[in-house]
């Protein structure tokens, strides 16, 4: 019987020690995730502040999508948005323009 339950509380602590692992990776695999979406949002209003850039709708649609998946990432995890606002807003205004003077690649493909 003692053996048995010497095996019991080996297997507790391995599970333990899995678990303890596993929180780890997915935290780390979150701030990864959060980072990623970071830095796709500033490099695109980095990349569209630059008019010169041909862009099409197609890629303010992606990052529109991943501010709004970063955006709830965040209020689930209890993070702040801090430097995104502005890169966001940066891509905001760059799309009203292309989309006022339509100068996305779509719009002038057919010209």
């Amino acid at each position: 019987m003692d053996s048995v339950n010497s095996n019991i509380d080996e297997i507790h602590q391995w599970m333990r020690d899995m678990t303890a692992k596993i929180d780890k990776n997915n935290e780390d695999t979150l701030a990864i995730r959060i980072e990623n979406m970071r830095s796709t949002i500033i490099d695109f209003a980095s990349f569209v502040s630059d008019d010169s850039h041909p862009v099409t709708k197609e890629q303010f649609r992606r990052v529109f999508k991943t501010y709004k998946d970063y955006e709830r990432i965040i209020a689930e995890n209890g993070q702040t948005n801090g430097e995104v606002d502005i890169a966001i807003q940066i891509v905001r205004d760059a799309y009203e323009k292309h989309l006022c003077t339509h100068t996305f690649i779509e719009d002038t493909w057919n010209v």
